[in-house]
């Protein structure tokens, strides 16, 4: 899922080595106290969001998920949604915890954010990402 696009584009020039990690996912993560524990929570509750998802690049492969198919899926088309790069939205993460506020990122696991951060996974009871 996360780099269909780049397997269309370069699958057939690519030698498959085998992963490093087969249980890596796709979240929407939140500060630890948010109030909400699933993605099917968050547009009752964007408001306690600045009405606004976080994301990463515009070509990346969560951020295709994001777009076609958590937003319609949840109902989240009413949600600003940001993309820029993966360090913008850490330093948002970081702008946000530091200042006690909510936040949703995309994000994915393992990334060392989980570490530095206080942030947990919301639910997706859809299965969406």
């Amino acid at each position: 899922t996360t780099h269909a696009s780049y397997m269309e584009e370069f699958g057939d020039d690519l030698v498959d080595l085998g992963s490093w990690n087969d249980d890596a996912v796709l979240t929407f993560a939140v500060n630890e106290d948010a109030p909400i524990t699933s993605i099917d929570e968050l547009a009752e509750n964007a408001d306690a969001f600045g009405n606004r998802i976080v994301g990463i690049e515009p070509g990346a492969g969560l951020t295709a998920a994001t777009q076609d198919a958590v937003i319609p899926t949840y109902g989240l088309d009413g949600m600003e949604y940001i993309t820029s790069s993966t360090p913008a939205m850490l330093a948002e993460l970081s702008s946000a915890i530091d200042a006690g506020e909510n936040i949703v990122v995309t994000l994915w696991r393992p990334h060392w954010a989980y570490d530095e951060f206080p942030i947990r996974d919301l639910e997706d009871p859809e299965g969406t990402l």
